[in-house]
C-alpha cells in the first residue's frame, strides 16, 4: 500500500467515525429497564414502584439535589393507561348524553 492509498484510507476511516458520532447524537435509542427506585431522604428511604410500569419521559432533578415536599421529581408516561383513560372519557361522554336524554324523557312525562 503506497502513501496515497494510506492517506485515502485514513480519510475514509476518519469520515466514517465523524459520521457515526454525529448520527449517535440524533438517533434515539430506547431501552427498557425493570426495577425499583429508592428515594433517600435525610430521615428515611421511600420505595418507589409503579403497578402498571411506564417510561420515564422527563427527570426534573439530578442525583444529590435537595427537593421540597410535593416537588415533581420525574414524569412517567404509560401509553396504555393514556389510551384507556381516553376510552373511559369517551364512554363517560356517551353515558352523560344517555342520562340527559332519559332525564328529559322523564321530565316530559311528569
Amino acid at each position: 500500500m503506497n502513501r496515497r492509498q494510506s492517506d485515502h484510507l485514513m480519510m475514509i476511516i476518519i469520515s466514517l467515525t465523524i459520521l457515526i458520532i454525529i448520527l449517535t447524537y440524533f438517533i434515539e435509542i430506547n431501552s427498557v429497564v425493570h426495577g425499583q427506585g429508592v428515594i433517600t431522604t435525610k430521615d428515611n428511604a421511600q420505595l418507589i414502584s409503579l403497578s402498571k410500569g411506564g417510561t420515564i419521559q422527563d427527570i426534573y432533578v439530578a442525583e444529590g439535589d435537595t427537593v421540597k415536599k410535593g416537588e415533581l421529581l420525574a414524569k412517567v408516561v404509560n401509553l396504555d393507561l393514556q389510551k384507556e383513560y381516553q376510552r373511559y372519557r369517551t364512554q363517560k361522554g356517551y353515558l352523560d348524553k344517555d342520562v340527559n336524554e332519559i332525564s328529559f324523557i322523564l321530565d316530559k312525562e311528569n
